[in-house]
């Protein structure tokens, strides 16, 4: 019998130690980009480029929900529209309908996945 070739199967660190000690990053550097710049003014340029009243501590987040507004507003806005009610209001409910080929009796088993309660509730 051939004895197998284990090595390089066992992990490189010690019992009890973690393989990724500094952990999964909490944000992404783009991700962190994005918080920067919602929060800071739109300068009178950036409004004149995006075709907007400067307004004088208007924000890019502000603006940007300005930009989705006007763009549902259009004959083409549907998908702003969308955009803006799921925002608001979440995922309209997907509605299913099960049907057989013949009059038959169909049982249906609905199965809700619950949250775990936290600690503050």
């Amino acid at each position: 019998m051939q004895k197998r070739n284990t090595r390089g199967l066992k992990p490189p660190w010690k019992p009890g130690q973690s393989g990724n000690p500094a952990g999964r990053p909490k944000k992404r550097p783009i991700t962190d980009e994005y918080y920067a710049l919602v929060d800071l003014e739109v300068p009178p340029e950036v409004c004149k480029k995006l075709r907007i009243k400067y307004v004088p501590g208007r924000t890019f987040s502000q603006a940007n929900a300005l930009a989705r507004f006007m763009d549902a507003l259009r004959k083409e806005g549907h998908r702003a529209s969308k955009e803006i009610r799921e925002a608001m209001e979440g995922k309209a409910p997907q509605r299913v309908e099960i049907s057989t080929p013949e009059k038959s009796e169909i049982t249906v088993r609905i199965i809700h996945d619950r949250k775990k309660p936290t600690s503050t509730e």
